[in-house]
């Protein structure tokens, strides 16, 4: 349907408030999948985090390489990106 300044004011409103629940709904959607997604995101660095503390504390040779405190770094930066997340 077409609509113009020839149109209906009641049809008008009703076409703006049918557009806003629509927007809604897909606003919630997408805030649910994303912050679903940043949980899972936690989850899999939390992990990641104690295997390789875990690997790094079981080998003398692999704490004085550089790498898995890198690694490990970047884990501690991704928990904190969800810590930043979940204060917004």
């Amino acid at each position: 349907m077409k609509y113009n300044s020839g149109t209906p004011k009641v049809i008008l409103e009703k076409y703006v408030a049918r557009i806003d629940r629509r927007w809604n709904q897909l606003n919630n959607l997408l805030l649910t999948v994303v912050t679903d997604g940043i949980k899972y995101l936690f989850y899999i660095n939390a992990g990641g985090c104690i295997a390789i503390i875990t690997f790094i504390g079981t080998a003398e040779a692999v704490r004085q390489r550089d790498w898995p405190w890198y690694v490990l770094g970047l884990f501690f930066i991704g928990l904190n990106i969800r810590w930043f997340f979940k204060l917004r």
